[in-house]
């Protein structure tokens, strides 16, 4: 293995790759993953992507669209949110994790933000807008004349 790679225990789920600040996949990547990551990882999978891949956009699976989860640190809200890694409509797509808990969004026991239990009830107006804006931003990068950024080459 090149990096730090954590099951989530969560069926369908695939396993979260833990990530340095530069994407590294050699051994500075293989640091201990922070137990909170497998966590926010599962409760990220089973509830949140569940709600808008399968509630709201009507797929059969969180799987059918979402092909991987990582965890990286970044600070810039763009494709290392959530990004395919291939040029082409039916790849999947690769979310980090690591955002959706700065999102700081869930109750948690004990109010130990490394416990997460759930997504706080009144986060979901915020989170659900803004979790389908970017998975299917990114499922419409990989299509044939879609807009990449907000800057269209053939319009001026």
């Amino acid at each position: 293995q090149r990096c730090t790679v954590v099951p989530l225990g969560v069926a369908g789920a695939p396993s979260l790759r833990i990530l340095t600040p530069l994407g590294d996949e050699g051994p500075a990547a293989h640091a201990a993953a922070p137990p909170r990551a497998q966590r926010y990882g599962a409760l990220f999978w089973s509830e949140l992507l569940h709600e808008v891949v399968v509630r709201v956009m009507g797929r059969s699976s969180v799987s059918e669209v979402v092909e991987g989860l990582y965890y990286m640190p970044t600070i810039r809200a763009d494709v290392f949110v959530c990004s395919s890694l291939a040029d082409s409509p039916a790849a999947g797509l690769h979310i980090n994790v690591l955002v959706f808990e700065q999102s700081l969004a869930c109750d948690c026991e004990e109010d130990d933000h490394a416990r997460p239990l759930r997504v706080s009830a009144c986060r979901w107006a915020d989170l659900l807008p803004y979790w389908l804006c970017r998975l299917t931003s990114a499922l419409n990068e990989g299509r044939a004349g879609s807009v990449q950024g907000g800057y269209d080459e053939a319009s001026h």
